[in-house]
């Protein structure tokens, strides 16, 4: 289990003398449901959980629709235009403008540097995402430890599953950063910051 992997290396480096907050980006906001519901009592008291970009069930989002599945399982390894196609919708169309050569440097450090991931892996990472049915998880996370961060223009997570995590957490923290697409750590990665700076950093984005 990939969620008990990731708590092992978080208490081995736990300092219990310090608050601690974890976040989740995309898939790994689907891991941190199951941290923060499942594997909860093994966790501080006062942990805080920061969802980025994630949602409980990717089977409806239209970026991943059979045709674009085929053409993605059709990459070829280490060519910068396939790989070009495929990174480009996971970003705001601000962000390529204003950024096309930080979109560059990463299509080839994806493609061609030590990040290598072959076509296979990254099928199985979405058949993952596919697969992952987070209802029961995110419903019993308890809102009060939750902070959700979403993206304006983020294809992958849509405004149907950013309502449904809504209906899930009415009570917890939903934030949508404006002119963000999926890629929070490269488009705004002021945003993510510890708990205590959360607050601030997203009242300023909406």
């Amino acid at each position: 289990d990939i969620a008990e992997l990731h708590l092992s290396a978080i208490l081995s480096k736990l300092d219990e003398s310090r608050s601690l907050t974890l976040a989740g980006m995309s898939l790994g906001g689907m891991v941190l449901s199951i941290l923060a519901t499942k594997f909860r009592h093994r966790l501080p008291k006062d942990t805080h959980f920061v969802f980025y970009v994630t949602s409980a069930n990717s089977k409806t989002c239209p970026l991943i629709g059979k045709e674009t599945l085929k053409s993605w399982a059709a990459t070829r390894p280490g060519n910068v235009a396939d790989f070009t196609g495929i990174l480009r919708p996971f970003f705001a169309p601000e962000y390529l403008a204003q950024n096309p050569s930080a979109f560059s440097s990463y299509v080839e450090y994806r493609a061609l540097g030590k990040n290598q991931q072959s076509p296979k892996a990254y099928m199985l990472q979405l058949g993952a995402l596919l697969k992952f049915d987070g209802d029961a998880y995110f419903s019993a996370v308890d809102p009060g430890s939750a902070t959700f961060l979403y993206g304006e223009k983020d294809l992958l997570v849509n405004d149907a599953q950013v309502n449904r995590l809504r209906s899930l957490l009415p009570s917890a923290t939903h934030r949508v950063i404006s002119k963000m697409g999926h890629m929070i750590n490269m488009e705004r990665p002021d945003v993510i910051r510890t708990k205590g700076e959360l607050n601030e950093v997203c009242n300023n984005a909406l």
